[in-house]
């Protein structure tokens, strides 16, 4: 029902700039548990105008007040086609809203070949075609680079103190999800947590 109600107000307020919407994260590859976030990806014709943001805005606002609990951990982002269609496009913030949040932002975030990979091999339609209209095959070398990467980045924040492991969640997160990328590295492709543990 809470997807239901998203999807439907994003189609209605987005018109034809509306492609399709996806689960991925956890839904999609596996592993979720009732303290998961909803990981969502609206794929656009063009970049949000301002008129459709504040609009969208209000829907979100809307559905956060479902009196669900996965109404309130919904998060994802806005990928005009030409970026989400494009392996060398990572760079560029799109239109995220994060989990819990109700204010829209510019971000890199879900703009991954990690969340590539997962949207494009195991996503879930909410609406429109196959994740792979969309999204071109991500060679596994470029993958496991990124994630790589993000192990180099996200563990000199853990080692500075930016990224604090003060709390017995943050710890158990940290080392499931260095297991999680330490599999992709082995593997080549992108599971859950747990499998990765």
């Amino acid at each position: 029902g809470v997807l239901e109600s998203l999807v439907m107000g994003m189609q209605s307020i987005l018109a034809d700039n509306f492609l399709g919407a996806y689960l991925g994260g956890s839904f999609a590859h596996g592993g979720w548990d009732q303290d998961s976030d909803v990981d969502f990806a609206v794929v656009i014709a063009r970049d949000l105008k301002p008129t459709e943001l504040a609009k969208l805005t209000v829907h979100h606002t809307r559905v956060f007040g479902l009196g669900s609990y996965w109404a309130k951990h919904l998060e994802g982002a806005y990928f005009p086609v030409n970026i989400l269609s494009d392996l060398d496009k990572t760079d560029i913030p799109i239109w995220y809203l994060d989990n819990g949040s109700l204010n829209f932002e510019r971000s890199l975030h879900d703009n991954t070949l990690v969340n590539r990979w997962v949207l494009r091999k195991n996503g879930v339609i909410l609406a429109g075609p196959e994740p792979k209209t969309w999204i071109p095959p991500v060679p596994e070398a470029r993958l496991t680079a990124e994630v790589h990467q993000t192990m180099i980045i996200w563990g000199n924040e853990i080692l500075s103190g930016s990224y604090s492991l003060d709390t017995r969640w943050a710890q158990t997160f940290a080392v499931l999800m260095y297991c999680r990328m330490a599999h992709t590295l082995t593997t080549g492709k992108v599971e859950s947590k747990p499998a990765g543990a």
